[in-house]
C-alpha cells in the first residue's frame, strides 16, 4: 500500500502543470481562461503569453496569486500563441501552444451582424 502512495504522489508532480487550454488546442472564442496546477508552497504565479516559443517580447507577463488568469485584450482570431507559467520565480511549465480559429460572426455592413 505504501508503494502506491508513492507512485499516486509521484506522479501527480509528473502531471501537475498547464491545463487550459491545452497543448495544441483550437479555440473559437478569444476571451480564453488560462488555468494551472497549484505548485506547493508557491505565493504567487508569473503567468506570460507569447506570439513567439522565446517569449522575447510577450503580450501578457503578469504576476497574480490565483490558478488561473482571462486574457479579453491580447488574442486575435486566426492566430498561434504559446503560454506558460512558473511558481515564484521557479521552473516553467510549459509553454503551451494554442491557436484560435475563424470568427463565426460575419457582419452585413459595419452596425447589424446577421
Amino acid at each position: 500500500m505504501n508503494t502506491l502512495l508513492h507512485i499516486l504522489l509521484f506522479s501527480s508532480f509528473i502531471w501537475a502543470g498547464l491545463i487550459s487550454p491545452t497543448n495544441g488546442g483550437n479555440l473559437t472564442y478569444i476571451h480564453v481562461l488560462f488555468e494551472w496546477e497549484e505548485e506547493p508552497n508557491a505565493i504567487e504565479y508569473e503567468f506570460q503569453l507569447s506570439v513567439s516559443e522565446d517569449f522575447n517580447n510577450p503580450l501578457v507577463s503578469t504576476n497574480t496569486t490565483d490558478l488561473f488568469y482571462i486574457d479579453k485584450d491580447n488574442i486575435n482570431w486566426e492566430s498561434n500563441y504559446f503560454w506558460r507559467v512558473r511558481a515564484s520565480a521557479g521552473e516553467w511549465m510549459g509553454p503551451n501552444e494554442f491557436s484560435t480559429g475563424e470568427s463565426s460572426v460575419t457582419f452585413q455592413n459595419d452596425d447589424n451582424p446577421i
